[in-house]
């Protein structure tokens, strides 16, 4: 046992990797030194697995050697790698599955919107076994989506969740419909999304994930007050081991040699293919192909054909189809990105050219129905642009970038109406009443009165007598009686005297 710098407690495995070399004895192993703390299971699986490549594994510091590990944190989880390969691999990965709180599945961005085998789909056989035993913990499990390479500049992670959460309870729904299991596993999808290695946001991505998965006092922990002490957790694990299906027949030593030969001569093939693939890489990036379709397939063409040349002996084996199968589906997968910036860049030429249209359009009665004219033909070159880029074979479709682009040209034409109304040149009669303007008006020669300059006296005016006023006051006149104190008049005369 040891320590890593992040706190998390590992017991390698003999063999290091594979749950199907002993589910029970590795998790009993991993969980001897835990005591009967509280824990919390989770079952890697598809590729999200605990490997040196794996988003889990990089954010909670895990190294790629074990199959079994305990992060420790308030509540410590407990990382079971699912092995999907091999009879016995396959048993105790479903056991893992029906014995734990959560799972989490790891989905490159490109799998995820093209629906291929590598998304959301890889959960369908591990479900499908792992159905039988869902009795050892019939409660909910949350389902853990971590998306890798995210680009927000194709779709929002609301939309992405909502996709997300939509095709695995599509999932779920095909396996309760179908008469081999009864299935009533309820998972609650919770998404997580990681942008590309490079980018800015690539670690905080990562310590989110970590602290959703440990830090209990987050507002994004997802197991809340969950936790099944860990003498629990082994009879869980226990129980499930006893239900698992029984393994197969071993494959024939003819078979396993076809299937190795079938690899070998599949690796080849995509080397081959890696050539032509740069190449394409390069002049996509570039500029806007418009037989990117033909070339793609004419790719994936060339190295299926070589594989099938090469395998020729191995007709009769059954691993052969299964290898054509798996090197087409990857093959397609390289070309996944490309296609998508080659909408891109066939929205923005779209956009170009139908911004250029309208700020040409000049002001006109029926400028409305012009402009509807304009968005249909645009619309139409960009279907008849992205129907040569998509390969022959293939489900690829650009359903989200078509929505896009008449969301963008219709509120174009919008703005160039309101323009013109704007700068009073069109008035719109779509979808308006006509306006009536009425009013009543009184004439009032004097509202505020006459003026009396321009209102002279006449014969007509009445006369203004008020005979409640006051009687007029008058002055004495029979003498003058000075209020000085000099009496004599004479004495105001002015005098010699009055110079001393």
């Amino acid at each position: 046992m040891w320590r890593a710098a992040s706190g998390l407690l590992l017991w390698p495995l003999l063999c290091g990797c594979a749950l199907g070399k002993g589910l029970v004895p590795a998790t009993s192993a991993a969980l001897k030194g835990a005591g009967d703390l509280p824990v919390v299971a989770v079952a890697c699986c598809g590729a999200g697995r605990v490997g040196p490549s794996s988003v889990i594994a990089e954010a909670l510091a895990t190294p790629g050697s074990s199959a079994v590990s305990i992060v420790d944190a308030p509540t410590s989880v407990v990382l079971l790698d699912v092995e999907g390969s091999g009879a016995a691999g396959a048993a105790d990965g479903a056991a893992a599955v029906a014995a734990s709180d959560a799972l989490v599945l790891e989905v490159r961005f490109a799998d995820l919107v093209d629906e291929a085998q590598f998304g959301v789909a890889q959960l369908l056989p591990l479900l499908r076994r792992s159905a039988a035993m869902r009795e050892v913990r019939p409660e909910p499990k949350t389902l853990i989506v971590t998306v890798t390479d995210f680009d927000a500049t194709e779709v929002s992670e609301a939309e992405a969740a909502a996709f997300a959460t939509e095709k695995v309870n599509d999932l779920v729904a095909s396996l309760a419909a179908s008469d081999e299991v009864s299935f009533a596993m309820a998972l609650q999808v919770r998404c997580f999304f990681v942008t590309p290695r490079m980018s800015a946001t690539y670690e905080e991505r990562l310590a989110g994930l970590a602290s959703a998965l440990t830090d209990n006092s987050s507002p994004t922990y997802l197991f809340g007050d969950a936790g099944t002490p860990a003498s629990a957790l082994l009879t869980c694990i226990g129980r499930a081991s006893e239900l698992a299906p029984a393994a197969s027949l071993p494959a024939s030593p003819a078979e396993v040699n076809a299937a190795y030969q079938c690899a070998m001569l599949a690796e080849v093939a995509a080397r081959d293919f890696q050539k032509g693939a740069s190449a394409l890489r390069k002049a996509a990036d570039a500029s806007l192909l418009t037989d990117f379709g033909e070339q793609c397939a004419a790719l994936i063409a060339r190295a299926v054909e070589r594989f099938d040349a090469e395998s020729a002996a191995f007709k009769a084996a059954a691993p052969v189809g299964a290898a054509r199968a798996a090197l087409s589906e990857q093959l397609k997968r390289v070309l996944y990105g490309p296609f998508r910036k080659q909408l891109a860049a066939l929205q923005r030429q779209t956009l170009s050219k139908f911004r250029s249209k309208v700020s040409a359009s000049k002001p006109a009665a029926d400028i409305e129905a012009t402009l509807k004219v304009q968005l249909s033909e645009a619309l139409a070159a960009f279907d008849a642009a992205a129907a040569t880029l998509v390969p022959a074979g293939t489900s690829w479709t650009s359903e989200y970038e078509r929505r896009s682009v008449v969301e963008a040209m219709d509120e174009i034409a919008k703005l160039h109406v309101k323009t013109l109304q704007v700068q009073g040149l069109y008035l719109s009669t779509a979808e308006s009443k006509m306006p009536i303007d009425f009013s009543a008006h009184w004439l009032l020669p004097h509202p505020f009165g006459r003026d009396s300059r321009y209102d002279p006296i006449s014969s007509s005016d009445a006369p203004a007598f008020r005979p409640s006023a006051s009687p007029m006051k008058l002055k004495a006149t029979d003498g003058y009686k000075p209020r000085a104190k000099m009496q004599d008049p004479s004495s105001m005369l002015f005098q010699d005297k009055m110079m001393q």
